[in-house]
């Protein structure tokens, strides 16, 4: 049985994500463990507490008992248990879901989407497997921004700059979407909760 890792961003600051990742899950009708609740430690990692990020990373395993495959839909979640917690499976929620052999989805969408690569999954080499997930949703036609994968800018939103400084942030995101997002795209996806949410900002703050 695998375990389920929200993260903080999708409990605390996002429940409108939460609920469709556990729509999905129960869709695939398999057994899961929510893991829900917890902080992976990062933020307090990026912040300089590295003993308080360590407690939190034993506290976390200690309570992780008979858990062999963490998932996440997090990348920063991602990209921590990758590097900082050993003895775990770790899978990004598309490499999951592409695990699973699902070809295609039963509903069509409208919709011509363009990807955003988070940083977090960029520092993991992480890039086909959000792509190929979306590209078997009938009805999505994906396009790219002009700098992407490797290449891709961030969203502003990273590195705590969302906390500390969220005008900063979101202006970056601004900046972004005026720079490089084509006109006739509808909506902007990424695999990171918190690009979500600094894409979402910009829209509502800048009338986009």
């Amino acid at each position: 049985m695998f375990a389920v890792f929200p993260g903080c961003t999708l409990e605390k600051y996002s429940d409108d994500l939460k609920k469709p990742l556990v729509k999905v899950l129960e869709c695939l009708g398999i057994e899961w463990i929510d893991l829900g609740g917890r902080c992976c430690g990062m933020p307090l990692l990026l912040s300089g507490d590295v003993d308080g990020f360590k407690e939190v990373v034993k506290r976390n395993i200690d309570y992780f008992k008979n858990v062999s495959v963490i998932v996440t839909s997090c990348a920063g979640c991602f990209r921590v248990f990758k590097e900082y917690y050993s003895g775990y499976v770790v899978k990004h929620l598309s490499q999951f879901i592409l695990d699973l052999g699902i070809s295609s989805f039963p509903r069509s969408v409208n919709l011509k989407a363009i990807y955003h690569d988070p940083c977090e999954l960029i520092h993991c080499g992480v890039f086909e497997e959000p792509r190929e997930l979306l590209r078997r949703i009938p009805g999505l036609n994906l396009s790219e921004f002009r700098l992407n994968r490797e290449s891709s800018t961030c969203c502003g939103g990273g590195g705590l700059v969302k906390a500390v400084f969220p005008s900063l942030a979101v202006e970056v995101a601004y900046e972004k979407i005026l720079r490089e997002l084509p006109q006739d795209v509808d909506s902007i996806v990424s695999s990171c909760p918190f690009c979500y949410l600094n894409f979402k900002d910009a829209s509502s703050i800048y009338n986009l």
